[in-house]
């Protein structure tokens, strides 16, 4: 979540919104995240390559930022320049989400979806007054946030009157989508767009989509509010390991959640899968875990708490697909 305060007076919002919008233009490809079938688990709320992609275009439009986020975000953003403001331990998305994948066990479909639809409404409800008094403290003139922070930021506007803006940092999510939902997710994930993410994506004043019609099905029927802006490539600067350009076997990504949750089995799995194999593997575990958080380690696998995807990888699933294309 971002507050943007800008340089020059303010004296109505609507050119803000619009220099926004303008400052993000991108042109090259994107699609990624999400539960289900389009790819794997990964629903994070703040994405901090897309908050450090914004800040670019921002800052070179003259306008000051303060970045406000969980664990994960300030861990992702340390060290790089940028003003960041950590939320309280208690309010991290991610263990709650873990606690919620056991919660809703054993329940049927739609009461997972309300669950999830409530414990995320109670969540955005809990940060109101954190979010509250730093606008007032910032001077802020807008509120930006990725997805899972649209229902904070709509119940902060509407009681501070601050106009908002949503990052959606993947493939179409809104109103009148390019087909059914049914054919691209699980049953409860679109019982709980339909319940809570669409219905704030049709009240947000602006949604800036980072991807472009054409991993769409060619989506052009946007609702009035929502643009099509391109992908915001960014990563954080780390050194490429050395073994990465050594001879050998062909090398393979396994990356989970920059967003701690309960993924671990699936890289243990996908490790047990790949040791027999020719190929040698880099495992990402994210989150700032370290490599001492899996139980196996196949003598074919290396593990990094962080590897920079646009050097080290020709393709793989999410974000890292996108910059993949931009290299190619």
């Amino acid at each position: 979540m971002t507050y943007n305060r800008c340089c020059g007076k303010q004296t109505h919002h609507a050119p803000l919104l619009q220099s926004t919008c303008s400052g993000l233009d991108g042109c090259d490809r994107r699609r990624d995240h999400e539960e289900d079938h389009r790819t794997g688990h990964d629903w994070r709320w703040w994405r901090s390559t897309a908050l450090a992609g914004r800040r670019i275009g921002l800052t070179r439009r003259g306008h000051a930022l303060v970045f406000f986020g969980d664990t994960t975000v300030a861990t992702a953003l340390r060290g790089m320049d940028i003003e960041m403001i950590g939320a309280a331990p208690e309010h991290d998305l991610g263990p709650r989400l873990m606690a919620l994948s056991k919660e809703r066990q054993g329940l049927p479909l739609a009461a997972q979806a309300e669950l999830t639809r409530q414990r995320l409404a109670m969540w955005s409800q809990e940060l109101v007054p954190a979010v509250e008094g730093l606008l007032h403290e910032q001077s802020a003139d807008l509120l930006v946030t990725s997805l899972f922070g649209a229902g904070v930021a709509q119940l902060v506007s509407t009681q501070s009157g601050i106009p908002w803006c949503v990052i959606n940092s993947t493939f179409y999510v809104g109103p009148y989508p390019p087909r059914p939902l049914e054919h691209d997710f699980h049953e409860r994930t679109v019982l709980l767009f339909r319940s809570y993410f669409i219905p704030l994506l049709e009240q947000a004043p602006l949604v800036l989509h980072a991807t472009d019609p054409v991993f769409d099905y060619n989506h052009t029927a946007l609702p009035a509010r929502h643009h099509y802006v391109g992908p915001l490539l960014w990563e954080a600067p780390a050194p490429i390991p050395t073994y990465l350009a050594e001879p050998g076997a062909p090398w393979v990504l396994v990356t989970l959640s920059s967003m701690v949750q309960d993924d671990l089995p699936l890289a243990q799995a996908a490790l047990a899968a790949l040791a027999p194999q020719p190929v040698r593997v880099v495992l990402t575990p994210g989150g700032g875990r370290q490599p001492t958080v899996l139980h196996t380690v196949p003598p074919n696998v290396r593990v990094e708490p962080y590897v920079p995807h646009s050097r080290s990888l020709s393709a793989a699933g999410c974000c890292s697909v996108t910059r993949a294309m931009a290299r190619s």
